[in-house]
Order: C-alpha cells, then sequence, then structure tokens
C-alpha cells in the first residue's frame, strides 16, 4: 500500500473515479459540444443527471462582455491604425502643398517680371519664353538698353 496522505484518501473517496470506452464518432461529438458550451466532462455528466443547470445568463453576459471587449479592442487598434495613415498621408499632402506655394512665391517674388494692366490696373505676369517676353527683349535691344557701365562707359 503506498503512503497517501490523509487529505488524498478522503478526496478519493468522496471523488471516485469513472471509467467507461465510447466510440471514436461519439466521442468526437461529445468534444466539440464540451468546447462549444466551455464545459468540463464532469458539467456534462452533472447536467445529464439533472444535478447542474446550466447558466445560460451568466454564459451570455460573459460572451456579451468578451467579445464586446475583444471587438472594442479589435476595432480601436484598426481605426487607429487607419487614422494614422489618413493624418499622414493629409499631413503629407498639405505639407507638399505648402512647400510648393512658398517655392512657387518666393521663386516669382525673385524673378517674376510683371507689369499693370492700361485697361484694369492689375497685374500681367509676363512668362519666361513666351511671344511678350520675347517681344519685350527685341524691344530692349532695339534701344540699346544695357548694363549702365557698358552703356556709357566713361
Amino acid at each position: 500500500m503506498s503512503n497517501k496522505p490523509p487529505s488524498r484518501i478522503r478526496y478519493e473517496a468522496a471523488h471516485p473515479i469513472i471509467s467507461f470506452r465510447i466510440s471514436k464518432p461519439w466521442y468526437d461529438e461529445m468534444k466539440q459540444l464540451l468546447a462549444e458550451n466551455n464545459i468540463s466532462i464532469a458539467d456534462f455528466f452533472k447536467i445529464s443527471l439533472n444535478k447542474q443547470q446550466t447558466d445560460f445568463t451568466e454564459a451570455y453576459d460573459k460572451a456579451k462582455t468578451e467579445g464586446f471587449s475583444k471587438g472594442k479592442n479589435t476595432g480601436y487598434n484598426e481605426g487607429f491604425a487607419a487614422g494614422q495613415q489618413e493624418c499622414y498621408n493629409k499631413g503629407y499632402a498639405v505639407g507638399l502643398q505648402q512647400g510648393y506655394n512658398q517655392g512657387y512665391d518666393k521663386a516669382k517674388a525673385e524673378y517674376c517680371i510683371w507689369f499693370y494692366c492700361f485697361g484694369c490696373d492689375s497685374a500681367l505676369i509676363i512668362k519666361s519664353g513666351s511671344n511678350i517676353h520675347r517681344f519685350i527683349i527685341d524691344m530692349l535691344l532695339y534701344y540699346r538698353w544695357g548694363h549702365p557701365g557698358c552703356i556709357h562707359p566713361y
């Protein structure tokens, strides 16, 4: 006889082992049922003997809470990632446009040739290489415009 503690002897006396064999299809069906309902084999037998009632309200609340929590976390993570990418894209597009506008305005202020319209007094921009640009160059050459030192060398 083995040396078992008294508590172990009392436990085995109060909880005898039940052992039996069933066919593989029944075993698979029972395992699936246990997994779907999240119950142990002992609970399955207690329910079968009408000794334990399943608490569907508790199971419903647990599923609702866990499902809500999981859905909330998943939604938050997916939404955060999408929102972060959207913010980056918008920020990039806005920054790109602002940079373009600032560079354009700086270049325009430094290199742009313009004059005021005789009719409406609004600015007309002369684009480089345009017909009016070529005309201005021809007129300046015709009237001998140049560097002050080149025109009057003395």
